[in-house]
């Protein structure tokens, strides 16, 4: 698939289709908080943000945001398409992630990963100067918790 084939949307009919990658990516099969549209729909609702990007036929990327205690935007859930990763899919949901956090006045985005899970989305971490303000032990490797400045 071509990159210029995909397009980003904010509308909310999306959320089946985005649950449903979600949870392919995660191979989820069991209903987990990370996978219930109720807390999905929660979040999005008390203020934060949901965008996907779909190609004519299919959902090949999302992300789920909420607004934390000092009023940041949080990345709490992002996923692409396996097949359709390395074609600027995350980069396209994070720059209009970025937008709506800057035109509702926030300075940060703040987003959480396990480098040895995810290394693509820790080198990405990188590339955007963010600021490790905490790590935390878990069994899936240790968890770092990043602030991006807008």
């Amino acid at each position: 698939m071509n990159v210029t084939q995909f397009k980003i949307s904010n509308d909310l009919q999306f959320v089946d289709g985005a649950l449903a990658l979600h949870n392919k990516v995660f191979d989820e099969g069991r209903q987990t908080l990370f996978n219930s549209k109720e807390e999905w729909l929660r979040r999005i609702s008390d203020g934060g943000y949901f965008v996907v990007c779909t190609s004519s036929t299919q959902v090949v990327g999302y992300a789920v945001c909420d607004v934390v205690e000092n009023g940041d935007l949080k990345i709490w859930l992002v996923g692409v398409e396996p097949d359709c990763r390395k074609q600027g899919i995350w980069t396209r949901l994070y720059e209009n992630i970025v937008r709506h956090a800057k035109n509702e006045g926030r300075t940060h985005v703040l987003l959480n990963t396990r480098p040895s899970k995810f290394p693509a989305m820790y080198s990405f971490l990188q590339s955007r100067n963010a600021e490790i303000y905490k790590t935390e032990p878990s069994e899936e490797g240790e968890k770092f918790f990043a602030k991006i400045p807008l």
